[in-house]
C-alpha cells in the first residue's frame, strides 16, 4: 500500500453517489479503499442498504434515501439535505449514468453544496447516448465501428437479408420504450437467424432503441480501456490504460482479470477527443483495436468512475478517484505517470464463474487459470485489511445458491456495473 502524500489535506469529505439498486458493487468499494486509505471521510447515499459494500471498514456513514418513489427529484432533495447536513461541500462522485445525469441536471442547485467536475451542459447526454456518441466521432475523426440505426422491424429483416455478420447489436440508451427491457445492453449476434428471432421478441416501438454495430473480430484481449481525469480546460492529469484478459460474461461483459499496459495511442487519441468536446472529470472509456486496419476504435465513453478504476494504478499510488480530489480540493495535481506495466486486477467471483465455463469449453486447463493469478496485485473484494465485505458477498451468493436471496436480480452482472 503506498502512503499518503505529505502535506495531504484530508479533511474534506468524498460522497459516493449510487442510485441504482445492485448488490455487486465492488466500483463502490473501490472509491471506500482508495479515498479511506488516505485518511479521507468518506459518505455514501444509495438505494441498496443490504449492499456488501457498506460493510468496509472504510465508510464513514451511509445515507439510505428514505423509503418512497426514488423519482430524481426525491434524488435530489435527499442531496441537498445531506450536503447541508455534512457542510464544508464535500466532494461528490457520481458512480452510475443515473447519478451522472442527475448531478448534470441540478447542477445549480448542487454546486453550492457540494464539488464535481461538470463538462459543458448536454455533453454528459451525448457520451452516454450510443447514437449521438457516435455523431461525435465523426465530427472529431476518432476511429470508430461502422454503425447502423433500424427504425422499424423491416430494417432489422433487410439486415439479416443483406448485412455483414457477427454483428454487435446495443441498445442506445436507457429502456424507456415498452419492450426495450426485452434488449440487452450489449449482444452479439452471429447470424440471421439469430437477428430476426431477436426483432421477433422487440416490440415495434422498441427497435429504435436498437443500434447496430460493426464487428470487431479479435477476443477479449483485443479490448483497451483507459481510465482518465481531465481538469480545467480539459487538462490531462490523470490517464491510464489496460486491456481484458477475461470478462465474464465472456464475450460482452465487464473486465474479471485486466493487466496494466501503457498505450501512448490510445492516450492520445483521446486527450484530442477530450480536448475538441471540451470534457472535464473522470472518463472510463472502452476501445478495440481492429487488427484489418491496425487502428483503436472507441466503443463506449462512461462520463463517470469505472468499476475497473483500481486496475489503473501508477508507482506513485494515484488513481484517477485521487487524481480528481487532489485537483477539485485545490491541492497540487499529481504527477503525471503512467500505470504500474504488468499489474493485475481481479473481480475474484466474476473471473471464477468465468475460468469455470472456459474450463467447460476446454479454452483453459486448472493449471493455466492458477498460473494467470499469480501477478494479480488486488481484489475488487478480497482484502485482509478490509475483510467484512468479501465475507458479506459470499454470505448474500449462498442465500441465493440455496433459493433464500429475496432479490436474486439485484446480484445479476452488468458491463457498466459499479
Amino acid at each position: 500500500m503506498t502512503a499518503r502524500p505529505s502535506g495531504l489535506d484530508a479533511t474534506t469529505p468524498v460522497v459516493i453517489l449510487k442510485m441504482t439498486t445492485n448488490l455487486v458493487q465492488h466500483g463502490v468499494l473501490g472509491i471506500l479503499r482508495s479515498a479511506g486509505r488516505w485518511g479521507i471521510p468518506v459518505h455514501w447515499v444509495h438505494n441498496e442498504g443490504a449492499a456488501p459494500a457498506a460493510r468496509s471498514r472504510h465508510l464513514t456513514a451511509a445515507h439510505p434515501l428514505p423509503p418512497g418513489p426514488a423519482t430524481a427529484e426525491r434524488w435530489a432533495e435527499h442531496l441537498t439535505r445531506v450536503g447541508r447536513a455534512l457542510g464544508g461541500r464535500p466532494v461528490l462522485v457520481a458512480t452510475d449514468d443515473p447519478s451522472s445525469a442527475l448531478l448534470a441536471e441540478h447542477r445549480d442547485r448542487l454546486e453550492p453544496l457540494y464539488r464535481f467536475p461538470m463538462p459543458p451542459e448536454g455533453l454528459v447526454d451525448s457520451l452516454v447516448d450510443k447514437r449521438r456518441l457516435h455523431e461525435l466521432c465523426l465530427q472529431t475523426g476518432v476511429p470508430t465501428p461502422d454503425v447502423s440505426f433500424p427504425q422499424r422491424s423491416a430494417d432489422l429483416e433487410e439486415y439479416a437479408a443483406t448485412g455483414e455478420f457477427p454483428v454487435v447489436v446495443k441498445r442506445i440508451g436507457a429502456p424507456d420504450a415498452a419492450g426495450e427491457e426485452l434488449l440487452p445492453s450489449v449482444t452479439v449476434v452471429r447470424t440471421p437467424e439469430e437477428l430476426r428471432a431477436l426483432a421477433r421478441r422487440l416490440p415495434e416501438a422498441a427497435v429504435a432503441g436498437a443500434m447496430l454495430q460493426e464487428y470487431i473480430p479479435g477476443g477479449a484481449r483485443s479490448v483497451w480501456m483507459l481510465d482518465g481525469y481531465f481538469g480545467a480546460d480539459s487538462a490531462c492529469l490523470a490517464a491510464y490504460t489496460g486491456r481484458k484478459l477475461r470478462q465474464h460474461p465472456t464475450h460482452t461483459g465487464m473486465t474479471s482479470l485486466g493487466v496494466c499496459e501503457h498505450n501512448q495511442a490510445v492516450i492520445e487519441t483521446t486527450e484530442r477527443f477530450m480536448r475538441q468536446i471540451g470534457y472535464r472529470g473522470i472518463v472510463d472509456m472502452g476501445y478495440r483495436h481492429d487488427a484489418r486496419d491496425g487502428r483503436y476504435k472507441l466503443l463506449d465513453v462512461n462520463p463517470r468512475i469505472g468499476a475497473t478504476f483500481r486496475l489503473f494504478v501508477d508507482a506513485a499510488g494515484t488513481d484517477v478517484l485521487r487524481a480528481l480530489y487532489l485537483d477539485i480540493t485545490g491541492q497540487p495535481p499529481p504527477p503525471r505517470a503512467p500505470v504500474r506495466e504488468g499489474r493485475r486486477w481481479i473481480v475474484e467471483h466474476h473471473d471464477l464463474a468465468e475460468a469455470a465455463a472456459a474450463m467447460r469449453r476446454r479454452d483453459m486447463t486448472v493449471g493455466e487459470w492458477l498460473k494467470s493469478l499469480l501477478p494479480v496485485r488486488e481484489g475488487a473484494w478480497f482484502s485482509p485489511a478490509d475483510p467484512l465485505p468479501a465475507a458479506a458477498l459470499a454470505v448474500a451468493f449462498a442465500r441465493r445458491g440455496a433459493g433464500r436471496e429475496a432479490r436474486p436480480a439485484a446480484l445479476a452482472y452488468g458491463t457498466d456495473a459499479v
